[in-house]
């Protein structure tokens, strides 16, 4: 076991600032902006560390803290540094409302929550947390809420994730990583993904849904924003051919639904069961504006249903013909 004491603190002061001769320590601490106590196995604050009143960075990284230690006398720390130890739950940050960079990755915990007060918070890392078998993190919606307005980035990889509803109203993002984790819905993403107008990079591979066709073209369609996709620069010229290729399909799927309406009018039927009377007919068809209109079935399908119906109207022509002229013999 490994506590913090004021001899570690001293050890894990930059070499940049030095102890001036005849200064106190107390004061020598009191002037103190970093503080690097990583890497010391430490699994207990022991000492309070008010006594660096002053401190904008602090490193506690790959130690083997249980909790977050209390900060509330180290109120203009900007930068915490508390990946890959053992923290449960996020406690004791409240009174840090100059906040703006928190790493937590590679701990244990199973929800975020207790950043109602970070209200600078800029860049939040959850990544990788040690999760039960079959557990996935959550994200508390007061917290979410909190930071929305001002975080820009959002690390949460290999999280267990199946959903990013609870990610809804981070508009302000400008870097989200996502990959590693068991995302199977594109239209779950692209719920979450069609707000955020100022995402410039987005990393999403090992996921599920990345087997599916165009995955990435139709993520860069829809974040017109974006600049890097799983670490590939999106040029201006694939931007642009997306653009132009989503907009001709478009087009396209409109104009088989006009030429289909025009083959198959229902205006012709009373107004009260023009519906009821388009289902029984055309049962494959949903009514829309009094006209009845197929699913978008793609057009070799359209053509043979056409075709079908041609044959079938000039095989009864020819009955009828055939009828009349054995009628005249």
């Amino acid at each position: 076991m490994v506590k913090l004491n004021i001899n570690l603190i001293l050890s894990g002061v930059s070499g940049n600032t030095k102890k001036m001769r005849d200064e106190s320590i107390s004061h020598f601490l009191s002037r103190l902006t970093h503080l690097h106590l990583q890497e010391r196995q430490l699994d207990e604050i022991k000492c309070d560390l008010s006594m660096c009143p002053n401190l904008l960075v602090l490193y506690l990284y790959d130690n083997k803290l249980p909790r977050i230690p209390t900060l509330d006398g180290n109120k203009f720390l900007t930068r915490l540094y508390l990946q890959d130890n053992s923290i449960g739950t996020i406690t004791n940050l409240s009174s840090l409302r100059n906040l703006k960079v928190l790493y937590l990755g590679g701990n244990c915990l199973n929800i975020i929550e207790g950043l109602e007060n970070l209200w600078e918070l800029e860049e939040l890392y959850v990544e990788n947390q040690n999760l039960p078998p079959g557990e996935k993190l959550l994200f508390g919606s007061s917290s979410i809420m909190a930071i929305a307005p001002s975080l820009r980035i959002l690390k949460t990889s290999g999280n267990q994730l199946d959903s990013l509803k609870e990610l809804q109203p981070l508009h302000g993002l400008t870097h989200l990583y996502i990959n590693n984790n068991k995302l199977f819905s594109m239209k779950d993403l692209s719920d979450v993904l069609i707000n955020m107008y100022q995402l410039v990079q987005l990393e999403v591979y090992s996921n599920p849904f990345c087997l599916l066709n165009k995955f990435r073209d139709k993520i860069i369609i829809l974040v017109k924003s974006l600049e890097m996709l799983d670490g590939r620069e999106i040029s201006k010229t694939t931007k642009k051919f997306l653009h132009n290729w989503s907009v001709s399909k478009n087009a396209l799927k409109r104009n088989e639904c006009k030429a289909i309406n025009s083959h198959f009018p229902m205006n012709h039927l009373a107004k009260g069961d023009a519906a009821d009377n388009g289902r029984k007919a055309f049962p494959r068809f949903a009514t829309i504006a009094g006209y009845v209109i197929p699913s978008l079935p793609i057009r070799k399908e359209f053509s043979r249903i056409l075709a079908k119906a041609s044959t079938v109207k000039n095989d009864a022509t020819n009955k009828v013909s055939s009828s009349f002229n054995q009628t005249l013999h």
